[in-house]
């Protein structure tokens, strides 16, 4: 078991135990005793359904992608990467940086959001087609995203400064997205 929580501690009188142990130990709910043979029984080999982050090493090489891609665009970290949020569906890193805090979401099915996205401008399909449906939704999420940004800027003269350093990267971020896509033509083309 690979523990990525930065604040959980081991309850007083706890302790790990190998398989050997475990094996014989009287379990509370019987039940349970099927489910704890079927993990120690799968030897290092990962069932299909498993997400990534729930493998082991999975974090370690993902904080040491985070570390060498940020590395290698100007940033340096502060302290180690952290894991601050993991469900089924996805996993959530954070970097503290020099330049703020940067976020790394990986998601286990990223198809579900193309789903949703699709499903969503179905409903608008009698009105444009959906290939422009499909651009104008590509449009719509970096000016979205810098109307958002440019709005935080405003309350962060008044928030915490954690909160104003989490923020203070989303503006010049989205204001390059926007001037890319001007740039490549993808903004203000009519048609």
């Amino acid at each position: 078991m690979t523990d990525t929580s930065p604040v959980w501690q081991m309850p007083p009188g706890a302790q790990w135990i190998g398989h050997d142990v475990l094996v014989d130990l009287p379990l509370a709910t019987p039940g349970h005793r099927a489910i704890l043979d079927r993990f120690i029984a799968e030897d290092g080999s990962t069932p299909v359904l498993r997400a990534p982050w729930a493998q082991v090493g999975w974090f370690a090489e993902a904080a040491a992608w985070m570390e060498a891609q940020l590395g290698d665009h100007g940033y340096t970290l502060t302290k180690p990467v952290e894991q601050i949020k993991n469900w089924c569906l996805a996993s959530l890193l954070r970097a503290d940086t020099t330049r703020g805090d940067v976020y790394f979401l990986h998601e286990k099915d990223a198809s579900v959001r193309a789903r949703l996205r699709d499903a969503y401008l179905r409903l608008w399909a009698d009105f444009e087609p959906m290939d422009r449906l499909l651009a104008m939704w590509s449009l719509a999420e970096p000016l979205c995203a810098l109307h958002q940004a440019v709005s935080y800027r405003h309350i962060t003269a008044n928030v915490e400064p954690v909160a104003s350093r989490e923020l203070d990267w989303a503006s010049p971020f989205w204001q390059r997205k926007v001037i890319e896509a001007l740039l490549q033509g993808d903004i203000g083309r009519s048609g």
